[in-house]
């Protein structure tokens, strides 16, 4: 339907920079983070 159509436009517009702003705010805020160690399998 049109509707959803344009719900799927919508979303998809807006979801691709919040997901990048997401990351870089994350990794901006935690930049001065220890790497993690490796597991001994």
């Amino acid at each position: 339907t049109p509707h959803e159509i344009t719900t799927m436009l919508i979303t998809s517009v807006l979801i691709p920079p919040a997901a990048t702003w997401h990351r870089l705010s994350g990794l901006w805020r935690h930049r001065d983070a220890p790497a993690w160690r490796e597991v001994a399998a």
